[in-house]
C-alpha cells in the first residue's frame, strides 16, 4: 500500500490523505461502538449470573433450615442442642453443618441401638 504514489500531485496526495483520515476515522467509530455494545452485553450478563447467585444462596439457606427441621423432627429436640448450624450471610460464604462430638457419640449410640448393634470406638 503506498507504493504508486510516485504520479500524484501534492494536492492529490492531500485528497488521499484526508481520504484515508476519514476512512480511519469511521473504522475507529465502528471499532468503538462495537466495543461498548459488547461491555453493555457483558455488564448484563454479570448481572443475571449474580441474581442467579443471589437465588442460589437463598435456596441453599431454605434447604438448609427444612434440613435442620426435618433433623429436629427424626432426632428429636434434645439432640438438636448439639447441633451446630452456620450459615453466611454473604453469597460466597459456605455453609457448614456440623454435629458436636457429643452428639455424634449420641447419634452412633441411638442408631447402634435401632439397629441392634454395637459400634466400637477405636
Amino acid at each position: 500500500m503506498g507504493e504508486n504514489l510516485h504520479g500524484l500531485s501534492v494536492n492529490d496526495l492531500q485528497n488521499l490523505e484526508h481520504q484515508l483520515e476519514m476512512s480511519l476515522h469511521r473504522v475507529r467509530a465502528k471499532k468503538e461502538q462495537i466495543l461498548i455494545n459488547d461491555i453493555q452485553e457483558l455488564k448484563q450478563k454479570g448481572s443475571l449470573v449474580q441474581q442467579e447467585n443471589v437465588e442460589l444462596s437463598q435456596n441453599v439457606k431454605l434447604l438448609c433450615r427444612e434440613n435442620f427441621e426435618l433433623y429436629k423432627k427424626v432426632y428429636g429436640r434434645s439432640e438438636t442442642a448439639n447441633v451446630n448450624i452456620s450459615v453466611g450471610e454473604s453469597s460466597d460464604t459456605p455453609i457448614h453443618l456440623q454435629l458436636s462430638p457429643q452428639a455424634a457419640k449420641s447419634l452412633h449410640a441411638s442408631k447402634s441401638n435401632k439397629l441392634g448393634i454395637k459400634i466400637l470406638d477405636k
